[in-house]
């Protein structure tokens, strides 16, 4: 990637910036195809083994919380599920993403533990995601991952 400074405005400069990450991130994955050869694959990031753990931990968490069941059972299940997610994360913490997904990945993970808590379509949500520091790790998962939006329910 070769961004040079000039004399341009910084919105200029930002928005060239922000244009070639993406581009980088594949000719950083090119590369590295390239110098290893079409037999070898590319190793696994392993970010993304803790990240899919967490993923699916949220997504079980959220259907046993659903059910109508209720009484000491059904909150053991929770703490366990809880337990696993937590892991997770503290492995996370540990690894550093070695690919663009991994990378989004961790940029989702920030975005649940200090996005906006609120339903994404509630008032609150709305106030919640005008703040700065919101706005720029909203920014920082959808750059990395190349979606428009944030992931449902986190």
């Amino acid at each position: 990637m070769n961004i040079q400074i000039t004399q341009a405005s910084h919105a200029t400069t930002r928005r060239r910036l922000m244009k070639s990450l993406p581009a980088a991130a594949l000719t950083f994955c090119a590369a590295n195809t390239a110098c290893c050869g079409a037999s070898q694959q590319i190793p696994k990031d392993p970010f993304l083994d803790a990240y899919n753990i967490w993923i699916q931990s949220q997504i079980e968490f959220s259907r046993v919380d659903n059910l109508s069941a209720s009484g000491a059972s059904k909150y053991d299940e929770l703490d366990r599920i809880w337990e696993v997610g937590a892991e997770a994360v503290d492995l996370m913490a540990d690894i550093s993403p070695s690919s663009p997904e991994g990378l989004a990945a961790l940029a989702h993970v920030i975005f649940a533990y200090h996005g906006p808590n609120d339903d994404p379509g509630s008032a609150a949500y709305s106030e919640a995601i005008k703040y700065t520091d919101i706005r720029l790790l909203e920014n920082l998962y959808k750059t990395l991952s190349g979606e428009r939006a944030l992931p449902d329910g986190f």
